[in-house]
């Protein structure tokens, strides 16, 4: 009789060896939610992010705004001069904003040498900056002054990201409200080890 519907006048129960499962779901008498699990707010877009916001570009603008870039290239440029000396070109927003297409299209799988190929790649990368470019930026991107974090330990392992991040969470706090419903989603990584 495993995993067969009971032959009562309603089979809304199935038995299994263990158990009784019921098809329909069972009340929710846990009683009142606690005060910090309340969400006082509507989910979704905050005013502040709809009135900033009327074109694509400006959702980008509004999650990776203009202190955060110039955070992100300053950084990038002191590392960069470290690194390359007076061969670097340093950075502008414009790259950045490359990089991070980029790396949109590269969690496709696609190979670097891929979106850069002139039969089927994508041409904005190519207009943007040369391959080589793209590997140099790669080398040298820098969210924080590396020369301190070289010289002190950090007990925190997101030191070299922390400001950043920090800024980035509460321009994302301002922006949207979650609802009562997020999931935080996972990734499964490729290992071959045991």
């Amino acid at each position: 009789m495993d995993n067969q519907p009971c032959s009562s006048a309603s089979a809304n129960y199935f038995f299994s060896k263990t158990e009784t499962w019921q098809t329909t779901p069972f009340a929710n008498n846990a009683g009142k939610a606690a005060a910090h699990n309340v969400i006082g707010q509507s989910p979704g877009p905050t005013k502040l992010a709809k009135s900033q916001c009327s074109e694509i570009s400006d959702t980008f603008t509004l999650f990776l705004q203009s202190s955060l870039r110039k955070t992100i290239c300053q950084w990038t440029n002191h590392e960069g001069a470290i690194v390359y000396g007076s061969s670097w070109t340093p950075v502008d927003e414009e790259e950045l904003g490359a990089v991070i297409l980029i790396g949109v299209y590269k969690s496709n799988n696609d190979s670097i040498a891929q979106l850069w190929s002139t039969l089927d790649g994508w041409p904005i990368f190519n207009l943007t900056m040369s391959r080589g470019r793209y590997q140099q930026l790669l080398c040298v991107l820098r969210f924080d002054s590396a020369q301190s974090r070289r010289h002190h330990r950090f007990p925190d392992k997101l030191q070299p990201i922390r400001d950043v991040f920090e800024t980035w969470d509460s321009y994302l706090r301002h922006s949207c409200i979650c609802g009562p419903s997020m999931t935080v989603d996972e990734q499964l990584v490729c290992f071959t080890g045991r």
